[in-house]
């Protein structure tokens, strides 16, 4: 007579590890949240479904407890990670404005480019896409914000590859609601060189 230990088990080593984290599934694991009841309907009728080509009905039940425990926690815990993750990089525009090159001395006409001011969990930052404005040859570009009298203006650094650019500490955009962008000479000079290829006014 075969013992019944020495019989094949019907699942994978996969499967067996997939059991054993489920049955050790705490609570507040994954930051667990209910899914909706048509999730469960489809992960039941693709479940019986594929009963439907199986033999052994033991096995099927068997197989059916399984997938449904995998998917539900799969969907589970899919869930509360995708509110993390919304969570962790949530943003929201608060301004934007387009910048052009347009009415600018000396600049490529039809050159666009766009600037947002973002909200996000690391703070209020703004956010500049230069589109197809390039430096003169041996210069380079850099950002700046102006007053709306063009009285004052600041640099917030050379063009950076994600755009991203924090405000300097106390300055307001009420105050200094022009972005613009320059093509810059590398003479050591901080200045402004009075080229400028794209520019807007925020307003917030």
């Amino acid at each position: 007579m075969t013992d019944p230990t020495d019989s094949p088990s019907p699942y994978t080593d996969q499967e067996i590890d997939m059991l054993a984290a489920l049955r050790d599934l705490q609570p507040d694991d994954g930051h667990l949240v209910a899914p909706p009841p048509e999730v469960w309907a489809k992960i039941d009728a693709a479940v019986s479904a594929t009963e439907s080509r199986r033999p052994d009905p033991a096995a099927a039940t068997s197989r059916r407890r399984w997938w449904l425990g995998a998917a539900a926690a799969l969907v589970v815990v899919g869930v509360g990670g995708a509110a993390l993750l919304w969570r962790d990089d949530a943003e929201v525009v608060l301004a934007t404005t387009e910048l052009t090159s347009d009415g600018l001395d000396g600049a490529p006409p039809g050159l666009r480019g766009q600037a947002d001011v973002v909200e996000s969990s690391a703070g209020e930052v703004i956010r500049v896409d230069v589109g197809d404005a390039r430096p003169a040859s041996g210069e380079f570009l850099e950002v700046w914000l102006i007053k709306a009298d063009v009285s004052g203006m600041v640099s917030l650094g050379t063009v950076r590859p994600d755009g991203t650019y924090e405000f300097p500490q106390g300055l307001s955009l009420a105050d200094y609601p022009i972005v613009d962008v320059s093509t810059e000479p590398y003479d050591g000079d901080p200045k402004h060189s009075g080229a400028s290829l794209l520019r807007g006014q925020i307003d917030l």
